[in-house]
């Protein structure tokens, strides 16, 4: 793993180094008291990589952020995501400690949560809407009017026929 991220310094920025270093050593940490007897990457199985997906969820903070909080939902999707990139480009760079064959699919990434945007706090919505009613393009008034009434988004004000409205 160490030769991966030393390999991968040419390539991104320190940061994101950092990043990968700590999502690579959670996985080790994990194989190292979970499996062992596990002494090679070339003998590691889809059930190893099974049993660290279940893991990642409950994982608490390390390092500088250790703490007794679990990791979040985009740490989580990013300690996968660089694990799957590690066994993917050690295979494709035929290092010999790769595995035989595949054993992360994008399947095993969780999807990020689907967040909606905050509301406006009412008087920075009372300014908007203010600052709209003095907008001297019509066109431009009324269809913020329409996105902000009908809670919609641009593309779909967009995709609303001229005619719409009228019955």
């Amino acid at each position: 793993m160490l030769a991966y991220v030393q390999a991968k310094q040419a390539q991104v920025k320190v940061s994101s180094i950092r990043n990968l270093t700590s999502h690579l050593a959670a996985f080790g940490e994990f194989l190292t008291s979970n499996y062992p007897s596990l002494t090679s990457l070339s003998l590691l199985q889809r059930e190893h990589v099974e049993a660290y997906c279940v893991f990642v969820p409950t994982r608490r903070w390390r390092g500088q952020r250790a703490c007794d909080n679990q990791i979040g939902s985009s740490s989580i999707i990013a300690g996968l995501v660089a694990v799957r990139g590690f066994l993917e480009d050690i295979a494709a760079w035929g290092w010999s400690a790769a595995p035989g064959r595949r054993l992360m699919f994008a399947s095993d990434v969780p999807r990020p949560p689907h967040h909606l945007p905050r509301a406006l706090a009412p008087d920075t919505d009372a300014a908007l809407m203010a600052a709209v009613a003095d907008l001297p393009d019509l066109f431009a008034r009324v269809a913020l009017i329409v996105l902000r009434g009908g809670g919609l988004r641009m593309g779909g004000l967009l995709h609303l026929g001229l005619a719409c409205g009228l019955a």
